[in-house]
């Protein structure tokens, strides 16, 4: 059995849950934490579109991506809280997997620097622009939840 996310994740976690919540009118239905099932989208290479992600936070706007066993389909928005052991992985890997599976916004935080990298693609744009780097105190905007904002702390 794997150790659990540190108590720093959880908190970074909760933070950007309650966030969220309070953005999305406690729209409950919008917003998932991990364990979460994302079933990738067809039309992405063979290995991405049968592999299945659980990011740490995600956000689904479209009720139809919605199943009784996960998500289908590209979420909107993905967070993903890194631990020092998986930071190559969240920031090469999983990037190019959600920009390939057309996830609209991709936010890894770094608990221990109160750090954001933040990638977004612009409406119908094929591939993720350049990372912005947010460090602590700075307030990071939400390119696909417009009007979202979050700082870390």
């Amino acid at each position: 059995m794997s150790p659990s996310p540190k108590r720093s994740h959880q908190t970074v976690l909760n933070r950007l849950f309650a966030a969220l919540l309070a953005f999305l009118d406690g729209d409950v239905e919008k917003i998932y934490l991990a364990p979460m099932d994302v079933f990738l989208q067809p039309g992405m290479t063979d290995e991405a579109a049968t592999r299945v992600v659980q990011p740490d936070l995600l956000v689904v706007l479209d009720p139809e991506k919605l199943a009784e066993d996960g998500i289908r389909g590209a979420p909107d928005f993905v967070v993903e809280v890194m631990p020092e052991s998986s930071a190559r992985k969240d920031l090469l890997e999983k990037r190019r997997l959600y920009e390939e599976a057309g996830v609209g916004e991709y936010w890894v935080v770094d608990p221990d620097e109160a750090r954001v990298f933040a990638w977004s693609r612009s409406p119908g744009g094929e591939r993720f622009g350049n990372v912005v780097e947010y460090a602590r105190g700075e307030p990071v905007a939400s390119a696909v939840l417009v009007g979202f904002s979050w700082t870390p702390e």
